[in-house]
């Protein structure tokens, strides 16, 4: 059977194959064609061949029980057909456009898949191949994952782990055509070429010593160049996405799904360059930029959530006043921070993070719109004071502690704590079921006066925190006086 030719009146050996194989993570036997079924069990057979790129591809095979061989004690595949009601055989041709048009209409992204029509002369089945394409893909809001079990929900481990398997190749070949990323490849390349292909000494009197030091030296020489060239990828890939991502027009012109799209790759373009560099930013840092996006980012964005969608989207577009002169890998987990902040106050920033509490609390709102003005754009900021932003893991830490330790105060939604100090304010985002806060502070444009703890004073609190916590905190962005590093 030709590629062209996807009907035929026998079985191909691959389906001889998976049938005697029986049903595995990556092999499904259906007997009938479920419609209601088909976009989950796609999507997460996709899910799952993401996850572990060896099964290569995910097949369903229906018009096909499970059966015990007696011989072997084995359960394996058995062909019952599809048949209609009326006992004749099924028309393939209606069932396999039933399922493309499910597939099409209710998993996204499409992944990539091929029907073949079997064993038509007799007892007729299908087989449907199932490959990932930029996964995970998303059946109904829900990242799915196929197992020994059946189908169930993705846990964040896992997506986080395809995160880091699909993006770097979907982007080579999104911007394939980018000199800069060109000459960056082709450097790599060489560097690597040189590597292989250094003379070492091979005079028995040099087998160890001369050896092991020009190998040493020749190795350390190529590995310095080789990250320089990735470094020089990764900002061109993020030149690139800057320039996709710039606003083409105001909230109003920006629909669900651009916002939904906007996020869903900014948080993978970032999170790919934290894992890129997980060797110069350390095991403990990822471990709490994992954390973070696990508890703050890593569910699948909705589309009907458009607040907070446009709220975190606009994050990806801010320069931050902090962020200059920082490397790749601390811009993204700074806007990762800050995408955490904003998604859980679910205003877009040029509104600031306690606007919608005092619309709330006055009782003239006509005034109040007229007073308003941004805190992050105000001409009057605290002079001598630095924005910075960073991250926290406080293990068994209540929310009730960490407000009487800083004498914090929640929101007006619970998902915000503000501490006030009489040079700004810090901004803590709310975890729900872990023990990871991010947390910037903002040099103050509307000054509490009458706050009573200094920021030094917040900042040794903080550090009080940590060390009984048994914890650790990190400024990302900033001089690390109102954030402390442990």
């Amino acid at each position: 059977m030709s590629p062209e030719n996807r009907r035929s009146d026998e079985l191909r050996s691959s389906t001889r194959a998976l049938l005697a194989a029986g049903e595995q993570p990556h092999i499904e036997f259906k007997s009938i064609v479920v419609k209601s079924a088909i976009a989950k069990q796609v999507a997460s057979g996709a899910n799952y061949v993401a996850f572990q790129p060896a099964a290569e591809v995910h097949t369903i095979i229906f018009g096909v029980a499970e059966e015990d061989n007696a011989a072997t004690g084995v359960t394996v595949g058995s062909i019952v057909g599809l048949f209609s009601e009326a006992g004749g055989p099924a028309d393939l041709d209606s069932l396999q456009l039933q399922i493309e048009q499910t597939i099409h209409s209710n998993v996204r992204p499409q992944p990539k898949i091929a029907i073949y029509q079997e064993n038509v002369s007799t007892a007729p089945i299908l087989v449907l191949e199932v490959r990932p394409t930029s996964a995970p893909h998303v059946v109904d809001e829900r990242w799915l994952m196929r197992g020994v079990g059946g189908v169930r929900a993705m846990s964040q481990a896992e997506a986080l782990q395809i995160f880091k398997r699909q993006r770097l190749s979907a982007w080579i070949d999104e911007f394939g055509d980018s000199d800069p990323l060109k000459r960056a490849l082709a450097g790599i390349q060489h560097s690597i070429d040189d590597l292989r292909l250094a003379q070492f000494p091979t005079e028995p009197s040099d087998a160890v010593g001369g050896l092991v030091n020009a190998s040493v030296d020749t190795v350390s020489d190529s590995l310095q160049s080789i990250d320089f060239k990735v470094g020089e990828v990764m900002d061109a890939l993020v030149e690139v996405n800057q320039r996709v991502l710039e606003p083409t027009g105001t909230a109003r012109d920006v629909t669900a799904e651009q916002a939904w799209a906007t996020v869903t790759d900014s948080r993978q373009l970032r999170m790919h360059t934290i894992y890129l560099c997980a060797s110069s930013l350390g095991a403990q840092r990822v471990a709490l930029l994992d954390g973070l996006f696990c508890e703050f980012l890593g569910a699948t964005a909705e589309y009907s959530a458009f607040a907070q969608n446009l709220a975190e989207s606009a994050v990806y577009r801010m320069i931050r006043r902090a962020g200059e002169g920082l490397s790749k890998e601390l811009n993204a987990a700074a806007d990762l921070i800050s995408a955490a902040l904003w998604r859980r106050n679910g205003m877009p920033p040029q509104f600031g993070f306690d606007w919608l509490d005092e619309v709330r609390r006055t009782e003239d709102l006509l005034s109040e719109a007229q007073g308003l003005r941004s805190p992050l754009f105000g001409d009057d900021r605290v002079g001598g004071v630095d924005a910075e932003s960073g991250v926290l893991e406080l293990p068994g830490v209540s929310v009730e502690m960490v407000l009487r330790a800083l004498d914090g105060a929640l929101s007006l939604n619970q998902k915000l704590m503000s501490v006030r100090t009489p040079t700004g304010v810090y901004w803590w985002a709310v975890p729900e079921s872990c023990s990871i806060w991010p947390v910037v502070f903002a040099p103050g444009v509307r000054i509490d006066v009458d706050a009573v703890a200094e920021m030094p004073t917040v900042s040794a609190a903080i550090s009080t925190l940590v060390s009984r916590s048994g914890g650790s905190s990190w400024c990302v962005e900033g001089p690390g006086v109102a954030i402390p590093t442990s």
